[in-house]
């Protein structure tokens, strides 16, 4: 339960400039295998258990409520090796 405390400050953190309404780019982990929340928009499937979605804010506090979500985390672009 302690982790999914933390993963949720560092979310929030995250979003704490944004709009209610921006959009983020989130990786999501389940519990139940195939389960897709409405709240989100299905961008990819990694596993039975783990996809890319898009989200709103408002969206990913839903997530972060949902007893079938195990995680979730805003992705963010790796920089490249110049």
């Amino acid at each position: 339960m302690e982790k999914r405390k933390l993963s949720k400050s560092k979310v929030e953190g995250k979003m704490s400039s944004k709009k209610k309404s921006d959009v983020f780019s989130v990786i999501v982990k389940v519990k139940k295998a195939d389960y897709i929340p409405a709240a989100v928009t299905l961008r990819s499937k990694m596993n039975s258990y783990m996809f890319t979605a898009d989200a709103t804010s408002e969206a990913i506090e839903v997530l972060e409520k949902d007893e079938a979500v195990s995680s979730v985390s805003i992705s963010h672009p790796i920089q490249g090796i110049e």
